[in-house]
Parts: C-alpha cells; sequence; structure tokens
C-alpha cells in the first residue's frame, strides 16, 4: 500500500524589506558614493540633520541628493549618524589591528 502526504499551504508573516534609494548598496555608510566611509561622510549626515531635521524620506532619492538613509529605514535621524561612525571606526579598526595595509598606516590613521 502506498502513502500518500498531503500537501497543506500555510500563510507565512509578511515582512517589508529595508531597501531604500537613499542607502548606498555598494558599501553601507558610503554617504558621498566615494567608495570610502570617511568622518565626511558623518559630517555629511550631521550637516543634513542640522539643517532640514530628522525626517521621513521621499520614496525615491534625486541623483544629486546624499545616501543619507544609512540605516535603510527611509527615515533621517541620528541612527544614521551612529551608523554612519561606527562603520567608518570598525573599517579602521580592521585596517590598523588586522595587519592588512593597502595604503600606508600614516595615512589610513588620517583618515581615522
Amino acid at each position: 500500500m502506498a502513502n500518500f502526504h498531503r500537501f497543506q499551504l500555510e500563510t507565512l508573516e509578511w515582512r517589508q524589506l529595508l531597501a531604500s534609494d537613499w542607502r548606498n548598496g555598494s558599501l553601507v555608510g558610503d554617504v558621498d558614493n566615494s567608495a570610502l566611509v570617511t568622518p565626511l561622510d558623518v559630517l555629511q549626515v550631521i550637516n543634513d540633520l542640522n539643517n532640514l531635521g530628522s525626517r521621513q524620506l521621499p520614496a525615491h532619492k534625486p541623483s544629486s541628493e546624499l545616501f543619507v538613509d544609512v540605516s535603510g529605514d527611509g527615515w533621517l535621524s541620528a541612527l544614521d549618524v551612529l551608523l554612519t561612525q561606527s562603520t567608518h571606526l570598525g573599517i579602521c579598526r580592521r585596517l590598523l589591528l588586522e595587519d592588512w595595509h593597502p595604503t600606508p598606516i600614516p595615512i589610513i590613521t588620517a583618515l581615522c
């Protein structure tokens, strides 16, 4: 006698992906799309917050605007500053502590 299994469908919970035009998909934390995360990126997010305040960002980013939504949540807030700074410091720490130096130490130290 053959065993037959019944397939059942179940409903999964709804999830929203944190995709944002305002977040750099190539390098999170690289606000100005320079291929580096530097103190300037942190400063640009701070300046935007100081000038226009914490706010929900439009769905589509004009090409002239910076990638200020580092968290990818659709809002510009202090969290974006914190994440940009953490990304920058994490990259510097890795470069200095793991003995991986694509450029001389004085240049890396100057960026940190």
